[in-house]
């Protein structure tokens, strides 16, 4: 049986790449001890990484929000388009009445097109 993997692993995972991606980048790895950070200051570079999250935060809210539009449209439209079927077979059903058209509950195709 095939099991989605945790949450958690994915995470691990990812941050074992970024720990690769960052091993490359600076040549050394982050650590404790402060001499790592040169002269980076790791609240600084935090904030930072958060404003740049929240750029792509809202724009994933921005995005939903425009497909659940989308959604509620199509939902909207079907609705009107099931609203204009069933009138459309109510009327042509009651015409093909009028003429004789039924056989059984199938709708005769030369009735189809009569008026």
């Amino acid at each position: 049986m095939d099991h989605d993997p945790a949450i958690a692993d994915l995470v691990i995972a990812d941050m074992e790449t970024r720990k690769r991606l960052g091993a490359e980048r600076y040549r050394k790895p982050l650590t404790v001890d402060s001499s790592a950070f040169d002269d980076r200051d790791p609240l600084q570079e935090a904030y930072e990484e958060v404003l740049d999250e929240s750029v792509y935060l809202r724009w994933a809210m921005i995005e939903r929000a425009r497909l659940l539009a989308e959604l509620a449209e199509q939902k909207r439209l079907n609705l009107l388009l099931a609203e204009r079927v069933q009138i459309c077979s109510e009327l042509l059903g009651k015409k093909a009445e009028r003429k004789g058209c039924w056989r059984g509950k199938r709708l005769l195709q030369s009735c189809a097109d009569t008026d």
